[in-house]
């Protein structure tokens, strides 16, 4: 009997009772289905397993971007415009004085959101080489 023939394992089955097929075609037959059925439950398997890692990966990741962003420098980004929407230690100028952004969109510049870093003195001007 040929693989052909035989559609699964019943009806190789039916054909080793009538005497059509033989013990080994049965064998086979099995083993073929048997076989097919582990080849998708370990697709299944291995499916979960993938999109398991890739949900972990991305949540380390995550949490790797956010233990980096207190590691960044000072940016130095300008003249403050209250239209835009600053970071944390982005720096800007207004009003004579330099200041940092504690967080991430500080509000109003300058503010509780923000640093005083460095500001200019009235009345006074400095050159290099004099002593104040």
């Amino acid at each position: 009997m040929s693989m052909d023939e035989a559609v699964n394992s019943a009806s190789t089955w039916a054909a080793f009772n009538e005497g059509r097929a033989s013990w080994a075609d049965w064998v086979e037959m099995r083993l073929h289905e048997r076989l097919g059925e582990e080849r998708h439950f370990s697709s299944d398997v291995l499916a979960e397993v993938v999109g398991n890692l890739a949900s972990d990966l991305r949540d380390e990741l995550n949490k790797a971007i956010t233990n980096l962003r207190p590691l960044r420098s000072l940016a130095v980004v300008g003249t403050y415009d209250p239209t835009r929407v600053y970071r944390a230690l982005d720096v800007v100028v207004t009003g004579g004085a330099s200041f940092c952004a504690r967080v991430d969109d500080p509000g109003v510049c300058p503010g509780d959101g923000w640093q005083m870093i460095a500001a200019q003195l009235a009345g006074r001007t400095a050159s290099f080489g004099s002593i104040p």
